[in-house]
């Protein structure tokens, strides 16, 4: 289990396909936009993928794409609801979703297991607190 502040930071990693655009990054980047408790996002890509002639002329020709989140941890199950949606709707495409070192890859090709194994990943990245609630912070139920 890992150690779980009031930041989650997740790295989202977008295997290349043929066709693939700096547009289908901005579409998914816009829709975790309209995540609440997102506080940072940041597009990467890795250069050292590229296998093309010359030098690439925009990062999505460079390889695997990246964006990088940083949020509260109750958004993180809205953000992989996000994905996973997204990945619906891709034909050929694998995302890798790292938290605290850990990883999962998931493909276009949805399957009860892979749902399952997305459940799984967030529990166990999920604060208690986080589980059961939409923000409520600083409220407690005690029976005294």
């Amino acid at each position: 289990m890992s150690h779980h502040s009031e930041h989650v930071v997740v790295a989202v990693s977008i295997e290349p396909t043929e066709g693939a655009d700096e547009t289908v990054i901005a579409r998914l980047r816009n829709d975790f936009l309209e995540v609440r408790g997102l506080k940072r996002i940041e597009i990467t890509a890795s250069p050292s993928h590229y296998t093309g002639p010359g030098n690439p002329k925009s990062p999505a020709s460079w390889g695997v794409m990246g964006i990088a989140l940083t949020m509260a941890p109750v958004a993180l199950k809205q953000i992989t609801n996000i994905l996973r949606l997204w990945l619906d709707r891709q034909k050929a495409r694998t995302v890798t979703i790292e938290i605290d070192g850990e990883k999962l890859e998931l493909s276009a090709s949805s399957s009860a297991d892979q749902k399952e194994a997305l459940a799984l990943f967030l529990e166990r990245h999920m604060p208690q607190n986080a589980q059961g609630t939409q923000g409520t912070r600083g409220t407690s139920t005690t029976d005294s």
